[in-house]
Parts: C-alpha cells; sequence; structure tokens
C-alpha cells in the first residue's frame, strides 16, 4: 500500500509486509463438476457461482529482517488466524468480497450476511450505474446472528463505504471500529439509492489506534440491499464518483501449510519466500 509494503496481521496486531513479487496469484477457487456429455450430444457443467480466493505469494529476494515477519505470522506470533491484508489490487476499487458487494449472490450458495434464513430475491430499480439486477431482501429477527466482516485500515488511509439498498425499522448494515482492545461503538449507515454516482457516504480513519472495521447486520425489520462499495484510499484522496463497482476483495485467511524459505546468501543478506493463504472466514458462522 505505500513504499511497496501492504499492510498485513490478526487482530492483535499489524504491520507492514514487503508486497509480494509480480505474477502472484490471487485465483478465485470454486466447485466444478466438469464437464458432462450427454447421449444426445450435448453436455452439462455445474459450477459454484461463488469462489474463494486463495493466495499463492513469492518473495524472490528480500532481506531476512523484511520477511522475517511473514514466518512469524505464520507460527502463530501475533495471534491465532485469520490473517488480514489489504490487497493492493483492490483498495482503490472495492475492498468488499464479491458476496458482500452483490448480496444478491446469498440466494445462489454465497454465504449469509447474517441469520440461516435465504434472503428473497428483489429487482433493483432502473438505474444507469451498473449496479446488479436485482438484491437480497432479508428479514432481521433479533436472534439472527449476522456473519461480520473485518476490513483492516492502514495508518494514513481512510476507509470509504455505501450501502445502496432499502431498509424498515431499525435493520441496517453497522459499522464498527476495531482496535487492539476490541470492537468499538459502531453506526449504523445510511442507505444510498442506485439513481445518482455518488458511491459512498461513510468514512472511517484510524485516529485512536483503529485497525480497521467490522461490517454487520444489526437491528431487526427488512434489509433490502442491491450493492455495497467500499475502498481504501490514502487521506487527502476523495473518491470518484461512478456507477457500481464489483467486489474483489476477501475476508480472513489461513495459511495453507507452512511458508517455504529459501536461502540465497547469508554474505549479502538475501532471502526467498514463498506461502499460500486460502480464504476461510467467510464460510464460518
Amino acid at each position: 500500500m505505500t513504499d511497496n509494503k501492504m499492510w498485513f496481521g490478526t487482530k492483535e496486531h499489524m504491520q507492514y509486509i514487503p508486497c509480494p513479487d509480480t505474477g502472484a496469484d490471487f485465483t478465485g477457487v470454486g466447485y466444478s463438476s466438469g464437464t458432462i456429455q450427454y447421449l444426445s450430444g450435448g453436455a452439462f457443467i455445474r459450477n459454484s457461482d461463488t469462489s474463494h480466493r486463495e493466495f499463492s505469494m513469492s518473495w524472490n529476494m528480500g532481506s531476512r529482517e523484511n520477511l522475517q515477519p511473514i514466518f512469524d505470522y505464520a507460527a502463530g506470533v501475533y495471534g491465532d488466524a485469520p490473517y488480514y491484508f489489504v490487497d493492493p489490487m483492490a483498495a482503490d476499487q472495492n475492498v468488499l468480497p464479491e458476496w458482500w458487494a452483490a448480496p444478491r449472490m446469498a440466494l445462489s450458495d454465497a454465504p449469509l450476511l447474517v441469520g440461516k434464513t435465504l434472503p428473497d430475491k428483489i429487482p433493483t430499480p432502473a438505474n444507469s450505474f451498473g449496479y446488479p439486477t436485482s438484491g437480497a431482501l432479508y428479514t432481521v429477527g433479533g436472534s439472527d446472528v449476522s456473519n461480520p466482516l473485518f476490513i483492516p485500515i492502514p495508518p494514513g488511509m481512510i476507509f470509504h463505504i455505501g450501502v445502496h439498498g432499502l431498509g424498515t425499522s431499525t435493520a441496517s448494515i453497522h459499522m464498527s471500529p476495531v482496535t487492539a482492545g476490541g470492537v468499538g461503538v459502531g453506526v449504523d449507515l445510511t442507505m444510498l439509492g442506485v439513481s445518482s454516482n455518488v458511491r459512498f457516504n461513510t468514512t472511517q480513519n484510524t485516529s485512536g489506534g483503529v485497525m480497521g472495521v467490522e461490517l454487520s447486520v444489526n437491528g431487526t425489520g427488512s434489509l433490502g440491499l442491491y450493492g455495497m462499495i467500499a475502498q481504501v484510499l490514502p487521506t487527502g484522496i476523495t473518491p470518484e464518483l461512478g456507477g457500481f463497482v464489483g467486489g474483489q476483495g476477501h475476508s480472513g485467511v489461513t495459511f495453507d501449510g507452512k511458508p517455504t524459505r529459501m536461502a540465497y546468501s547469508s554474505a549479502l543478506n538475501l532471502m526467498g519466500a514463498a506461502v499460500t493463504m486460502v480464504e476461510t472466514e467467510g464460510w464460518v458462522l
């Protein structure tokens, strides 16, 4: 996010680590049954609509000091999984996972934002800003448990979010600041429509030790969600106006095994590292 570094860590401790070298693989992985051939000559393929992200990252040349935090995190020095980072490729686009950005995906196979009951499908009002053609209508009860999402915010950056939809009673998307001491007092986000180019109406900075935000569903009543957009931008940068941007972020990840460590030269203090991390948090209720 700055000087070729990215913000990484746990809710206990976050810090800058070197950005991986070019060629990092940030693949979305989902279920696929493969091609089924019919006797009639036709074919059938079954795929999941939703996918989790798998990150294959490598650092080809770095100092031992700069790369050591990667091994420390994998060893649990700074807390257990899940781990979080701001993907520099998504920060100025939409850092939300695709199923948060397009809540209609819960109608298929995406994780639910709250409760255990599928939302209803609702048509998105006509617009010229590219919002998903339908949304998700949740009926939220007092006992329904939200599936929260944590988004880290690097120092000197601002988190911008806009929730486009409609709500009744007290049901809303709730945003709470997160510090090393836990989740603070948050706010219910005011809904935006889909008929203008205004993407955002709420921000959060890092003053007071804030290390990120937690998004959740709060209150009771009906909550209709057409689309959500969030960006992490440097302080002083005004977000661009425009239409919907699909989710390109992810929920918390877990190391798939231990990082690989390659020693190149102790004399020159050069080594390499490679890790695979799998997005897992969004599917844990």
